[in-house]
Formats: C-alpha cells, structure tokens, sequence
C-alpha cells in the first residue's frame, strides 16, 4: 500500500546535478513538500546555482562531482554540521550525440568520468558514513540496457550506474541503507533541447514511445519523491522504470 502521509520531513537531502532541469524541479519539490526539510546542491555550473533565491535550508555547492579530495570535504562538511545525509540523490550526468566509431576518446572519458566515476566517487563517501534508515537513489535512463545509435557511450556509462546501483545496495544492506534506481524515458530537459528547437525530433522521439510521452522535469521530480517517500524503506538493488514504454520496443 502507497503511505499517501510524506515521511520525508526534517530530512537532509543532498542532490548531484541539481541546479537544472530534473535536478531543479527535485530541489524544489523537497523544499515545497516540508519546510523542515533541508536541501544541498552540488552542481557544477555555476551561473544555473546563482539562479536560486537564497533560502535557510537550502545549500548550494559550486563543484565538480569528479573531484575526489574536494568531495570528501565537502561531505565531511555537511556530516559535521547536519550529522547524516538521509537521502541522496545521484542525478548529475553528461550527454553528448556521437557516432561510436568515431568518437574522440576525451569525449568517451569526460562521459564515463561524470556519468559513472562521480556517480560513485559521492556514493562512496556518502555511503561510508551514512546512518541506519537511510536511502540512495540514481537517477539512470531507460537505455541502460537498450543501446542507441550515437549514444552508446552515454547508455554504457548508465548500464555501470545500474550495476553500480545493485553493488551498493548489496553492500549498504547490512546497514539498512537501501540503494535504487530510476530509469527515465525522454524528458524536457537542457540535455534533451532539440525537443524545443525542432519539432521533428520531438515528434520522433515520441513516436518511439508507447504511450507517446515526453516527460516534463516536475513530472519527474514528483516521481522521485515518491519512489523515495513510498519506496524506499521497502525495497533495495530495484530499478524503477518510468519512461511511456520505450522499453518495451
């Protein structure tokens, strides 16, 4: 049975990538749904960071996920001054459009360095000194084990986030810290701008889509909330997919 009463107050959520699109739209879902609440954004474009109007319990960390050493003084940080991190949320990821064969290998690295590398650099930290009860939940593309053409660099690094997602779990069990996924279909979203700027695209990206759905980045947030409102006490190493049925052609 869905708990329809929000269980997600006084809680400390820290969010990767959450400046923009689907990442923004979470911040302020947290922030709407509990005062008590207290938000952390670690994102590395600094001009989608001073876009937010400042509030007491929001904090924004202008970085670069991939930083070890930064990482870890910045968790150490937060551990210190709110003494956990209830839930995290890894949602910061790179997309470029490449043919595979012919893809510069820096591309190829600066992909699986954000998408996998940071993904676990702050899972791992994090992770080391989480409490009891607590939750982790990466945000992943219905593609992780659907590959595309001139994207398959992007799939791959979010097929090593699934696996990854199903390791921590696994692991963090025995301190009853779940660990899930979310895999997306295509959604409104500065990594997806064609959809604004040419309508041919978006026709055919819906087109691919059972349902015919290209979500918007507040539909998203409010699935997140709910996975980890809903969800996350009850399950670990699953993969949530929300995305019209583009898996399923």
């Amino acid at each position: 049975m869905v708990n329809k009463k929000s269980l997600l107050k006084k809680k400390v959520v820290l969010i990767t990538g959450g400046a923009r699109g689907i990442g923004r739209a979470t911040v302020n879902k947290f922030l709407n749904e509990s005062s008590e609440n207290t938000v952390i954004i670690i994102d590395k474009d600094m001009a989608a960071c001073k876009k937010f109007q400042e509030r007491e319990n929001l904090v924004i960390y202008n970085c670069d996920i991939t930083c070890y050493e930064q990482m870890e003084l910045i968790i150490n940080e937060i551990f210190k001054k709110y003494g956990n991190i209830d839930v995290l949320i890894n949602n910061a990821a790179i997309q470029t459009t490449k043919n595979i064969l012919k893809i510069d290998l820096e591309d190829w690295k600066n992909v699986i360095e954000v998408n996998i590398n940071g993904t676990f650099i702050i899972s791992k930290i994090v992770a080391k000194k989480m409490k009891s009860n607590s939750t982790i939940l990466n945000i992943i593309s219905t593609h992780y084990n659907k590959p595309r053409r001139d994207k398959l660099h992007y799939d791959i690094s979010k097929a090593g986030v699934a696996m990854m997602t199903k390791g921590f779990a696994l692991e963090l069990s025995k301190r009853n810290i779940t660990v899930n996924a979310l895999a997306i279909g295509a959604t409104y979203t500065s990594m997806n701008e064609i959809f604004k700027i040419n309508k041919v695209a978006e026709f055919l990206a819906k087109s691919k889509v059972p349902l015919k759905k290209i979500y918007k980045s507040d539909e998203i947030a409010e699935y997140i909330y709910n996975i980890i409102n809903n969800f996350s006490k009850a399950t670990t190493g699953s993969i949530f997919t929300i995305d019209g049925g583009r898996n399923l052609v």
